[in-house]
């Protein structure tokens, strides 16, 4: 097929889904057209898209997909969180998409009946069928049961990443040994938005976590079986902890292998036990609704459900891989165990699970360390040029103090003094500060004069985060400081006119995945760097015409610079400007 009837056919279906004029950002139709040609040649190939904020991913993804759609193909859009997710439905919505599919979590929803979570709804607590469900007369009025009935049939289904593993994994594998296909079949193509995060998102669905925990909560599950009547099983919860209190002192992976095995063996005990409790609530109470005491136990089952099938899938892949990619990584009160073999993971739980693979980013850094750190081989790469206009939003370096720990004490009053003139300067601006730790952020924090502490809003935690971001809604110049906030955020014009990074982002070496990983692989470790710092510095600059001044006090990004310089478009680098204060 030649280009021009690419294009044709691309402004036909534009026309047809726009009553006015529809115009193109620049090379949003070329990069159209080049997916379009990728799919025909190869509908199992991978593609990656390096597009800028502003340059119009969701609109090329959309229309990527009704293209295809037209022509009877199907696929799924893919969201990182349920911010992104929301957005996708207001731009469907826009291009009068009425006939695509969405759908979240199953807790993103409550029961009509008794309010609780749609997992202990009332069709869900009596282990009614999704085809039984149908004929309730709540059906209607239920956002889950609709929402999946709509996503199953619909041409093109926007999903969570979370939400699309599930389906693609679990429970095909579990309507396969029923004899059954699953409700969410692999299409012929997915659009990933936000690809960066598929390692963290992949790496963090495999990822068990054990603490003593699943002792406290199977015991109470046990005594809430008994409480309601039904057959308790027989579990040594003794040997259940002494397993778990070995899994925190052993370090040896052939070991702790084994013990996992264990603990997941005691909770597929567990399960066998559980598995008819919701066919005994509908036996139960057939006219009356499902008792709170009940729903209780459904809730501790399912968490315990949870836990079992993330061991179970940790210990098969981990068997596959080999023992030494098991990495022990210890918490305050919990181990989390990660597989370094992540190729093997995408490979076969996310890979193999769809078709066309569209992998969209404006955070891709080098598109060759891209491919290599997520075990792509082929793949067709196309980028779109970033339109905004820099010239007001300058990256202001300083090279002379570095804030790494070997040389924070000394640079702690240097830091200081410079985040107190910096916020004086932006006397009226709000504004961003990344910490990159709570320790951090006190330790600078308490030294900063009356005037700037004030202005400051400090949080630990989503909820407090979510809170001081109201407050910066409703009073100007207030500054938002803390970790975790290089992604996520969408501070628009006067929300944040400045933003300081007190550290270079690189990944915690504590974190014993990450040690592993830069052992495995020097380029990840700046790679992960790289794009940590790219997000960052994008949370304050949102359109073409927006404009934010950035600070880098830590003189550590020159290692960086020199080490991966490539990870960085060209408009970053020429906005890059050093000072020496």
């Amino acid at each position: 097929m030649e280009e021009i009837n690419y294009i044709t056919e691309v402004q036909e279906y534009v026309n047809f889904k726009y009553p006015q004029p529809f115009k193109f950002r620049p090379q949003q139709l070329e990069a159209i057209c080049e997916l379009l040609k990728t799919y025909d040649a190869d509908p199992n190939s991978i593609f990656l898209l390096d597009c800028p904020t502003g340059g119009g991913k969701s609109i090329i993804a959309m229309i990527f997909a009704g293209v295809l759609a037209n022509r009877g193909n199907r696929g799924y859009i893919l969201a990182s969180d349920l911010s992104l997710h929301e957005q996708y439905i207001k731009d469907f919505r826009k291009l009068q998409l009425w006939n695509w599919g969405n759908i979240k979590g199953v807790d993103n929803y409550k029961c009509v009946v008794n309010d609780e979570k749609f997992s202990v709804g009332e069709c869900k607590s009596k282990g009614t069928s999704y085809e039984k469900a149908e004929a309730l007369p709540c059906f209607k009025q239920c956002g889950y049961l609709t929402s999946r009935k709509k996503s199953i049939k619909s041409p093109v289904a926007l999903l969570t990443y979370p939400y699309a593993l599930i389906q693609r994994n679990y429970v095909e594998d579990k309507q396969s040994k029923k004899g059954k296909g699953p409700a969410f079949p692999q299409r012929d193509f997915v659009v990933c938005d936000e690809a960066h995060k598929l390692l963290e998102i992949v790496q963090g669905h495999f990822s068990p976590i054990v603490s003593i925990e699943i002792v406290k909560k199977t015991e109470k599950l046990l005594e809430g079986l008994g409480d309601i009547g039904q057959s308790v099983p027989k579990i040594n919860l003794e040997r259940l902890e002494k397993i778990i209190d070995r899994i925190y002192v052993d370090d040896d992976q052939p070991n702790l292998l084994k013990l996992l095995k264990e603990v997941t063996k005691v909770l597929g005990e567990v399960m066998k036990a559980t598995g008819p409790l919701r066919e005994n609530a509908s036996t139960e109470f057939i006219e009356g609704s499902v008792p709170p005491e009940w729903l209780a136990v459904f809730n501790l089952a399912d968490w315990c459900k949870d836990v079992h099938c993330k061991l179970e899938d940790y210990c098969e892949i981990v068997g596959k891989v080999g023992v030494e990619k098991l990495i022990k990584n210890p918490g305050e009160k919990s181990i989390v165990f990660n597989c370094i073999d992540e190729y093997y993971l995408l490979k076969k739980h996310f890979y193999s699970k769809f078709g066309f693979k569209l992998l969209m980013t404006a955070t891709m850094g080098n598109p060759s360390d891209f491919m290599r750190n997520h075990g792509i081989k082929n793949a067709k790469y196309f980028k779109i040029e970033s339109h905004f206009n820099w010239e007001k939003s300058p990256i202001i370096f300083y090279p002379g103090k570095k804030m790494s720990n070997r040389f924070l004490a000394d640079n702690m009053q240097w830091a200081t003094d410079t985040v107190t003139r910096i916020v004086r300067e932006h006397s009226n601006d709000a504004g961003i500060i990344h910490s990159g730790s709570y320790e951090l952020t006190t330790k600078i924090w308490s030294s900063l004069p009356k005037d700037v502490k004030k202005r400051i809003l400090l949080y630990k935690g989503s909820d407090e985060k979510s809170q001081a971001l109201k407050k910066m809604s409703k009073k100007p110049g207030l500054i938002l400081m803390g970790p975790s906030i290089l992604e996520g955020l969408n501070m628009v014009d006067e929300q944040s006119r400045f933003q300081i990074f007190l550290k270079v982002p690189y990944p915690h070496l504590g974190d014993r995945y990450v040690a592993a990983k830069l052992e495995y692989s020097q380029a990840w470790y700046n790679w992960k760097t790289s794009i940590a710092v790219l997000q960052g510095v994008g949370r304050s600059i949102r359109t073409p015409n927006d404009w934010a001044i950035t600070y880098l006090l830590d003189g550590c990004f020159a290692d960086l610079m020199k080490s991966a310089g490539d990870q960085f478009p060209p408009e970053f680098k020429a906005r890059l400007k050093v000072e020496y204060k």
